[in-house]
């Protein structure tokens, strides 16, 4: 008695070590998750193209949602296929305006064309919101093939034939005009746009520059400035010049800008081969007051300050050959000009704003594409007398050229705005690129901050401070529209946009000191022995193997979404895929001993439980005669390979019904895709998240769930707790049954079917495909690694968590056994059951000698 009542108060010393192992587990890899992950604020917008290459163009507007942000318009321009039987119609087009401070959707309004343009105008309507211009491509109903590759189709723009009307700010509905069609100012081509704030004078309210395409022979673009009054009615239209032009050149010029001079704004007008100053008063609308001639072209140009201290901001232009010129501001002279390397080259130009009175920084690049493909990068300080030499970056690329651009903001107080420096790298054992954005602080060459994302941007803006560490921020588009914080990035314990961080890194902290103290404190207790273990070798061998190839999917798909390289983006799709990917996967890992603990640790509690559950069916049916006994097992200690492989089919089932009946239902009501096309499109990443939270997840948490009725009767097998069944008045013979065949049967057969229903749907229903959709020279890797995720992660994972869960669940049960034993024995004891060993060979019933009586003969 003595024993059975220390065995029903203490826990086996396993218990605590696997309590111990999971505390740890959990403590462990959350902390290298938190620490060694950095998160910067930011949102992204728009989701990843399939089939076609989309091209969001952003710009800084006014704020219209009131919460102290300017907020953003973006048009969306489709410009090619990269794959054959394109779905998406090149007639597709659209403009957003979006909220600069959490990137949600304000407004939309959809066209049957590729928006080229948007162009901020004054307010028309009269409603107090900024106006715009939109300029809409007219474009053929096929795509045209790339010449020399054969898997892009590009979208074709019928020249000449654009579309230029003006919509709301706020509605983005378009806004009649009084002649024509009354919506569509030219068919041309608008490369930019002046608009006047008097809307009641007699002067033109707009400056378009066109471009009008001369079909062959000729073949080239004229470009024209013309004058236009709001309500479409032309003004005037002067031919500036020949100019091989192309509606998607990046170049700066042709330009038009409002200029300052003599208190007055005039139109500063950049074309290829100079410069010109336009008087925009009434008695000289037009009239240039100087016009230059750039001798080696122009392609870029910026305004800087004025650093001759005329009271005239000075021109800085160059050339496609590197020759780089200054102009004076006040009469176009030039006062000082130099020459990088850059023949052959393209070139561009940016203004570095300072507070350094006098003196102005510029930055020059050059991009040289062919072999070595180098990237080149100046900055010069240029004053009235001199120019000199920085800062000078070099670097060789390979497929997507490094880009420089400048930040309105001076994060250092060293009174000169930074630089945003943009490179691509493919990290060590990874087919992606990774875009890495540094900042930099150009006079201490100081890098603050760096980020490593997925994300290639065509064009950056700075924004207002959508974090609240009062640095403005910085917006770019490409494919996708994102924003993101200038602050460094920071372990997501530290981050400002994860407040839990640091509570969760004390919790985390705490669950690896009390594990290690559980260990301490147990770890002599528990006393393992070689013969043991040969005993156990399929558990092991079976874990050792499902945990290899567990983490080798694991890493192989973190490896293949380059999340060991990124920074991650707090409102992302990568970000939350990383999140619920790794914290699932940390799940599985540290139930599976704390699974284990719980088995064992309960197993009496739970045998119990359906031993007076079998007790009370008992009494519910009084046409039988029953009894609960305990068949002596002392010669019966081993458990053979069989039985531990039937011990799995049960937990296996139910995890798989449970599983796929929560994902097949839960994943189409909640729109998750169940398949994807093409591998990290925003349906794969959908996808994947989808499958972790409603499926995986599940199955984890069903071994948990069920463990009552698992181990329970587990323990009721091994302790030899059957009962014996003998009707009253049927005529039927008794029965001698363990209970655990009658727990089991009532949900085994409900599972199996289940389970196969439910396993079936998914593999039918899902779509694999997109990771075999992927060509070109990682596509045999990428094949291997789909085939490999597919049976492993997917088809195999169901099979893999049953088999290393409950085969170890079963030897830590088989190593307690004992004493998990004694304690089921002085439950029933204290239930009235009498737990006295019973041979079953001698049980026979009343009267019963033999099989057969002897005869007379005999």
């Amino acid at each position: 008695m003595t024993r059975q009542k220390r065995k029903k108060d203490e826990t086996h010393p396993v218990n605590f070590i696997l309590l111990a192992i999971s505390l740890l587990i959990f403590g462990t890899l959350g902390i290298i998750f938190i620490t060694q992950m950095e998160l910067v604020p930011g949102w992204i917008w728009g989701s990843r193209e399939e089939n076609s290459t989309f091209q969001y163009n952003i710009q800084l507007i006014d704020d219209i949602t009131g919460d102290g942000n300017s907020d953003i318009i973006a048009g969306l321009d489709i410009l090619e296929c990269r794959e054959e039987g394109c779905e998406q119609s090149p007639h597709f087009g659209a403009v957003y305006l979006i909220d600069g401070k959490s990137g949600e959707l304000i407004n939309k309004t959809e066209y049957n064309n590729p928006v080229k343009q948007i162009f901020p105008i004054v307010d028309i309507n009269g409603n107090g919101a900024e106006d715009y211009l939109i300029n809409l491509a007219a474009v053929e109903d096929e795509y045209d093939e790339v010449e020399g590759d054969e898997d892009r189709m590009e979208v074709e723009i019928i020249p000449n034939n654009f579309s230029n009307f003006m919509i709301d700010g706020q509605t983005l509905t378009p806004i009649n005009i009084q002649t024509g069609d009354l919506f569509n100012f030219t068919n041309n081509y608008i490369d930019d746009v002046i608009s006047f704030n008097d809307l009641t004078d007699n002067l033109p309210d707009f400056l378009f520059l066109e471009a009008q395409y001369l079909y062959p022979p000729l073949d080239y673009y004229v470009i024209n400035i013309s004058s236009y009054f709001a309500n479409g009615t032309q003004f005037d239209t002067n031919f500036i010049e020949n100019y091989n032009f192309q509606p998607e050149d990046d170049n700066i010029a042709p330009s038009l800008e409002f200029f300052n001079y003599n208190g007055e704004d005039f139109v500063l007008f950049i074309s290829g081969g100079s410069i010109t100053l336009l008087n925009t008063s009434s008695n000289a609308f037009l009239t240039p007051v100087y016009s230059k001639t750039v001798f080696d072209g122009t392609n870029y140009y910026v305004v800087i300050e004025d650093i001759n201290t005329d009271g005239f901001s000075e021109i800085v232009t160059t050339s496609h050959n590197g020759n780089v010129t200054i102009f004076s501001g006040a009469d176009g002279q030039i006062i000082g000009n130099f020459q990088i390397d850059a023949n052959d080259a393209h070139v561009e130009l940016k203004y570095i704003p300072s507070e350094n009175d006098g003196e102005a920084y510029i930055m020059i690049s050059a991009a040289f594409h062919n072999e070595p493909r180098t990237y080149n990068a100046y900055i010069f300080s240029i004053t009235d007398s001199e120019q000199t030499q920085r800062w000078f970056y070099t670097e060789n690329f390979e497929d997507n050229t490094p880009r420089i651009h400048v930040l309105e903001e001076d994060f250092d107080g060293d009174l000169v705005n930074e630089i945003l420096f943009i490179t691509e790298y493919i990290p060590f054992l990874s087919q992606n690129n990774v875009q890495r954005y540094r900042i930099i602080s150009f006079p201490s060459n100081n890098e603050l901050a760096r980020l490593n994302i997925d994300y290639h941007a065509t064009r950056i803006i700075t924004v207002d401070d959508f974090d609240g560490d009062g640095l403005r921020d910085f917006a770019m588009d490409g494919d996708r529209i994102a924003a993101l914080s200038s602050s460094k990035p920071t372990g997501i314990w530290l981050s400002s946009a994860f407040p839990l961080g640091i509570p969760l890194f004390i919790i985390l902290c705490a669950c690896i000191i009390i594990g290690v103290g559980i260990i301490i404190r147990n770890a002599r207790r528990v006393k393992f022995s070689r013969e043991y273990l040969k005993k156990s070798r399929l558990a092991v061998i079976v874990n050792i193997f499902v945990i290899a190839m567990m983490t080798l999917s694991i890493l192989l798909f973190l490896m293949q979404l380059n999340i060991f390289n990124s920074t991650l983006i707090t409102g992302d799709e990568m970000t939350s895929i990383t999140v619920i990917y790794l914290s699932v996967t940390i799940i599985w890992y540290g139930l599976l001993p704390l699974t284990a603990a719980i088995y064992n640790g309960f197993s009496p509690q739970f045998a119990y439980l359906f031993i007076k559950l079998r007790e009370a069916f008992f009494k519910i049916s009084k046409s039988y005669d029953h009894d609960i006994i305990v068949e002596d097992m002392s010669e019966r200690q081993d458990l053979s390979t069989i039985v531990r492989l039937k011990r799995i089919v049960l937990p296996l089932l139910l995890s798989i019904a449970v599983a796929f009946y929560s994902y097949n239902t839960l994943a189409p009501l909640l729109g998750y895709p169940q398949g994807f096309e093409v591998f990290a499109s925003t349906e794969f990443f959908q996808f994947i998240i989808g499958y972790n939270l409603l499926c995986l997840l599940p199955m984890i948490l069903t071994f948990l769930i069920f463990s009552f009725f698992i181990s329970g009767n587990f323990l009721l097998d091994d302790a030899g707790v059957i009962y014996y069944l003998k009707p009253k008045s049927h005529r039927r013979p008794g029965d001698i049954e363990p209970i655990s065949i009658w727990a089991q049967s009532i949900i085994k057969g409900i599972a199996g079917i289940s389970a196969l229903i439910t396993f079936g749907s998914f593999l039918s229903t899902v779509d694999f495909s997109g990771f075999f959709n992927t060509g070109g020279e990682a596509g045999i890797f990428n094949a291997i690694f789909g085939f490999f995720m597919v049976f492993v992660m997917f088809w195999g994972t169901p099979f893999l968590t049953a088999f290393a869960y409950t085969l170890f669940s079963i030897e830590v049960m088989d190593y307690s056994l004992d004493f998990n034993k004694q304690k089921l024995y002085y439950f029933m004891k204290e239930g009235g059951y009498d737990i006295t060993p019973r041979d079953l060979t001698n049980l026979y019933p009343e009267g019963i000698k033999s099989f057969k009586e002897p005869s007379e003969n005999d």
